[in-house]
């Protein structure tokens, strides 16, 4: 093979795999999108329900319900529902309790997600999904019923 036609062999294969790392992205940033849209208004997040509506529980919320996934300080702000200035007020008590952990950097940006080897932001996890099970077991139950009421009918 030509050196022109390595070169072309190679840059073709560079544009799919940029396409296909921009279509990932695309897509992710479509199923966070969807995902908020559909929990938007449904129930207040776990956390919130027992703490009430404090600053510090929005942001454990958004972080327990989110882990998975990595955020800027700036967008756990905005998703978190609470300023910037008190994002970064908060901020080092996250860190001084180890609940959070910088996964990457992005240019300038550093991205962070809830640290889950942590003692302390495994048991809040839990305790988010204990008080989901609590507060969807009726609901669950009354499906049930329905349900054996259709099957006896």
């Amino acid at each position: 093979m030509s050196s022109m036609t390595l070169y072309k062999h190679f840059m073709k294969n560079m544009i799919t795999y940029l396409q296909n790392s921009l279509n990932i992205a695309y897509w992710k940033l479509i199923a966070v999108e969807f995902m908020e849209k559909e929990t938007e208004g449904v129930n207040p997040p776990t956390i919130q329900r027992i703490f009430g509506d404090s600053t510090m529980a929005r942001i454990l919320d958004f972080l327990t319900l989110h882990r998975r996934l990595d955020y800027s300080k700036t967008d756990i702000a905005k998703n978190a529902g609470v300023g910037w200035k008190t994002l970064f007020r908060l901020w080092p008590t996250l860190e001084k309790y180890g609940l959070v952990k910088m996964t990457r950097r992005i240019g300038r940006a550093q991205l962070y997600r809830l640290n889950m080897e942590n003692p302390i932001a495994k048991t809040l996890t839990q305790l988010a999904l204990q008080i989901a099970d609590h507060d969807n077991e009726p609901i669950i139950k009354e499906q049930l019923a329905k349900e054996i009421a259709e099957v006896k009918a």
